[in-house]
């Protein structure tokens, strides 16, 4: 779904500094794992997305088909350690890199169906050789995952079934802006609400928050407040964007909401 055509000509021809935000969408791999990955190109920055199972190790790698040696992942170490990884080859376990380039910002589970849900981000490109470099665009992503035969956190063998393979491409949702505006979200990520400082000069402004489709979730006309408070109860959890638009100039930022 495109975002409405409006939108897209205000960042179009703004005038500002733009860039592009792409997608894998979410990528089911078994009826235990799935992950998404978010290239946010103006703000360097990409997002993962990974679920698997609560109580056992997991890992994604990137940009193979093999057990290779060198190949850049990630593996859930701990209930709470998400690890900068390599596989140094064969059926050999990862090996942690020097630096963990990689921030843990969500780790939820789900009582019901036993799955654990992780996000972290991480720059495009990290200059570290064992790093997959994010900023390429191949056409198709090719990536491995794995996770323990055993409830156990030590990286063992996974065993015949828990494992396998996922080519991805990514889908560009839209282009965002990076002004010069003073807007500030916080808490950000946000569970309940969030607040919102505005620059001065603002009265009487557009408040507009749109999902990650385009997707108008609120809209208000003539903010009278430079500082208040927004609720994102109903919101999914997922990326928003809110633009802020006066007479004399426009402001937007990314706001992630992610309910505990």
């Amino acid at each position: 779904m495109k975002i409405p055509f409006g939108f897209l000509l205000v960042l179009l021809i703004s005038g500002l500094a733009h860039g592009q935000i792409q997608t894998t969408g979410l990528v089911p791999l078994d009826g235990y794992m799935s992950f998404r990955l978010d290239k946010d190109v103006a703000n360097d920055r990409v997002t993962l997305t990974l679920s698997g199972p609560a109580d056992r190790w997991f890992s994604l790698a990137f940009n193979a088909e093999l057990m290779l040696a060198n190949t850049d992942c990630v593996v859930l170490t701990a209930d709470n350690q998400l690890t900068d990884a390599y596989l140094p080859g064969g059926h050999h376990a990862p090996l942690a890199d020097l630096e963990n380039d990689w921030t843990l910002v969500a780790n939820t589970v789900n009582d019901v169906t036993g799955i654990r849900t992780i996000q972290a981000y991480r720059v495009l490109t990290t200059g570290f050789d064992q790093d997959y470099d994010f900023s390429l665009t191949p056409a198709v992503l090719h990536t491995i995952w794995a996770y323990s035969s055993t409830p156990e956190f030590i990286l063992t063998h996974h065993g015949a079934d828990n494992y396998g393979g996922a080519d991805v491409s990514y889908t560009t949702l839209h282009t965002v802006v990076q002004d010069r505006g003073g807007l500030v979200l916080y808490p950000n990520p946000a569970d309940q609400q969030f607040s919102m400082q505005l620059p001065e000069g603002t009265e009487n402004s557009m408040l507009v928050i749109y999902n990650e489709l385009g997707q108008t979730v609120y809209q208000q006309q003539g903010t009278p407040l430079h500082s208040y408070e927004v609720s994102c109860r109903s919101y999914e959890d997922g990326i928003y964007y809110i633009k802020v638009t006066s007479e004399h100039d426009e402001s937007i930022r990314r706001l992630v909401v992610k309910h505990s």
